[in-house]
C-alpha cells in the first residue's frame, strides 16, 4: 500500500483519463465514425476494400450464372439450348449436391446440426414440402418461359407474401411499398398481356413458384421464430426430403426416366459440365451470398441483387433467342423494373435507418454507462488525493474505524 517515504500509494491513473475521454468523446464525432466506433464495441476486425469488392463480384455473378445455367440445361434445343427433359432429375441433383456438402461439413465439425427426431421432423416437414413444390415450379417455369417474362413474373410472389404476412404474421406494409409493388405488377399484366410466346403451362408454374415462394418465406420465418433449429439444420433436412422427394416423383414418371435414357446429348463433355454446374450452383449462392453480406452488409447483397436483376432482364431481352420483342411488352417490363427499383429503394432505406437507429442505442448506452464510470471515478480520485494529502488524517480515520468496530463488538458480547 506504502510506498518509500511514508506516502500513500495510488492506483493507476492511466485506465481512469482513458475511461474519462471515451466519455467526453462528441457525439458528432461518434455518429460520422459508425464503422470505428462498432468495432471498437465489438472488437471485430473489418474487411478489406478488396475483400468487400471481391464478395460482392462473387454474388453478383454466382447469382447471375445460376438463371443462365438452368435456362441452357432445361429449354427447348430449337433455340439453341440443351433441351433436357427432366427437370425433376436437375432438382433432385441439386438437393443431392446441397445435402451432401452440408452432411461433410457436419462429419468435419463445421456446423451443427441436430439429429433427425420427431421433434425436428414435425417442426420441419411443411417447409420441406412447400420448399420442394417452390423449387419444382421454378425449374419448370426456367424451362417454358423466356427469361425477362420469367424475371417479371417473379415479382408476383412480392405481394403474395406481403398478403400471407398480413394474414398471417399480422405484419402491413407501408403505403410507398403498396406503391411500388403496384408499378411492378401492372407492369408484370402488360408484359404479360403483350406476351408473344405465351405458354400456359409456363405461366402456371410460374405462378405456383410465387405462390410456394411466398409461403415459404412466411412459414421459414415461423419456424425460424418458433423453435431452436438453425438455418444450417433447416437447409439441410430441406435437402434430405427433397432429394427423397424429387427422386420419388422421378420414379413415378416412367416416360420421363426413359427420354432420360435416350437424351442424345448425355455422354456430351458440355452437357455433363453444364449438368454438374446447375447441381452445384444452388450451394454456391447460398455461400455467395452469406460471403457478401458478412463482408459487406445485408444492403449491399439487396443492391447487388437488384443490380442483377436489372443485367438478367435486359440481357436476355437482347441476346438470348427464345425472347419475342413487341414495344407493348418491352414497356410493360420496364414499367415493372421501375418498381423493383423503388421498392428495393425503399427497402434500403428502412434497413439503413434501422442499422443506424441500432448503432445510435449502442452509443448512447456507452457512452451513458462510460459517464457514470467516469463520475465515480472521478469521485474515486478526490477521495483518494485527500488521504494523499493527509496520510496523518487517514491513519486517524482508520484508527476510528477500527475503534468503533470494536466498541461495537464490545457491546454485542
Amino acid at each position: 500500500m506504502f510506498r518509500e517515504g511514508g506516502s500513500l500509494k495510488l492506483p493507476p491513473r492511466t485506465a481512469l483519463v482513458s475511461a474519462t475521454a471515451k466519455a467526453q468523446v462528441p457525439r458528432k464525432h461518434l455518429d460520422s465514425n459508425q464503422d470505428q466506433r462498432l468495432m471498437a464495441y465489438t472488437g471485430e476486425p473489418t474487411s478489406t476494400s478488396a475483400q468487400k469488392l471481391g464478395s460482392a463480384l462473387f454474388f453478383a455473378l454466382t447469382s447471375f450464372s445460376i438463371i443462365f445455367v438452368n435456362k441452357a440445361l432445361l429449354a427447348s434445343p430449337a433455340h439453341g439450348f440443351l433441351g433436357f427433359p427432366s427437370f425433376f432429375a436437375v432438382a433432385a441433383c441439386q438437393y443431392v449436391f446441397t445435402g451432401g456438402l452440408l452432411l461433410a461439413l457436419k462429419l468435419r465439425g463445421r456446423v451443427d446440426i441436430p439429429e433427425l427426431s420427431s421433434n425436428v421432423l414435425r417442426c420441419l416437414w411443411p417447409l420441406a414440402l412447400v420448399g420442394s413444390l417452390n423449387v419444382l415450379c421454378g425449374l419448370g417455369g426456367t424451362q417454358k418461359i423466356s427469361l425477362p417474362m420469367f424475371t417479371v413474373l417473379r415479382r408476383f410472389s412480392i405481394p403474395m407474401t406481403m398478403g400471407l404476412e398480413w394474414l398471417l404474421l399480422g405484419v402491413a406494409a407501408s403505403r410507398s411499398v403498396q406503391f411500388s409493388v403496384f408499378l411492378m405488377v401492372f407492369g408484370a399484366v402488360l408484359a404479360g398481356l403483350a406476351d408473344m410466346s405465351f405458354d400456359p403451362v409456363g405461366y402456371l408454374f410460374i405462378f405456383g413458384n410465387n405462390i410456394f415462394t411466398a409461403l415459404n418465406g412466411v412459414i421459414m420465418k415461423r419456424t425460424l421464430t418458433s423453435s431452436n433449429i438453425s438455418k444450417m439444420a433447416v437447409l439441410y433436412y430441406n435437402s434430405l426430403f427433397g432429394a427423397v422427394f424429387m427422386t420419388t416423383l422421378l420414379f413415378c414418371r416412367p416416360r420421363e426416366l426413359q427420354a432420360i435414357k435416350n437424351f442424345p446429348s448425355l455422354k456430351d463433355p458440355t452437357f455433363l459440365i453444364v449438368f454438374f454446374l446447375a447441381a452445384g450452383t444452388g450451394s454456391l449462392l447460398n455461400y455467395a451470398t452469406f460471403l457478401c453480406t458478412h463482408h459487406n452488409s445485408a444492403l449491399t447483397t439487396t443492391v447487388v441483387g437488384c443490380l442483377k436483376n436489372l443485367a438478367t432482364t435486359y440481357f436476355s431481352m437482347f441476346f438470348l433467342p427464345d425472347y419475342v420483342f413487341s414495344w407493348s411488352n418491352f414497356w410493360g417490363v420496364t414499367v415493372s423494373v421501375a418498381g423493383s427499383v423503388i421498392y428495393s429503394y425503399i427497402e434500403l432505406v428502412k434497413q439503413e435507418k434501422n442499422a443506424r437507429s441500432k448503432a445510435s442505442d449502442s452509443s448512447v448506452s456507452g457512452i451513458s454507462s462510460e459517464n457514470r464510470g467516469s463520475k465515480k471515478v472521478s469521485q474515486d480520485e478526490k477521495s483518494d488525493c485527500k488521504l494523499a494529502e493527509s496520510p496523518v488524517m487517514a491513519f486517524k480515520s482508520m484508527d476510528f474505524r477500527i475503534e468503533n468496530t470494536c466498541h461495537s463488538k464490545d457491546k454485542a458480547s
